[in-house]
């Protein structure tokens, strides 16, 4: 108990503590965001040509059932497709993958 008294009394005031200790952490954040912005340099990502119709027909609003009829294929493997169009542009739904896609100029609105 009397080292830990001790070493209170010596500490530095808190707002010398708080300075200091943010200081730290603002060097910290600075390194991280640059790493991250490294990461976002990214090329556009290459999709196939089943990603891209399948993304195309998803844009113009049809069900995973209805674009698998148009192409001749089942809905699961439209699904599939999807699931890898959402990997490659790193979103989580169908529409900001679709809304993505447009904006990257990947297919057409």
């Amino acid at each position: 108990m009397r080292v830990f008294a001790e070493r209170a009394r010596r500490a530095a005031p808190p707002s010398e503590n708080f300075r200091s200790r943010s200081r730290g952490s603002d060097c910290h954040f600075h390194r991280l965001r640059g790493m991250f912005a490294m990461h976002q340099i990214k090329e556009d990502p290459v999709l196939s040509l089943r990603e891209r119709e399948c993304i195309q027909w998803i844009s113009r609003g049809k069900s995973s059932w209805e674009t698998g009829k148009i192409m001749g294929i089942s809905p699961n493997t439209v699904n599939f497709h999807l699931k890898n169009v959402k990997h490659k542009l790193d979103v989580s739904s169908r529409t900001h993958a679709a809304i993505k896609a447009v904006s990257l100029g990947i297919i057409e609105p």
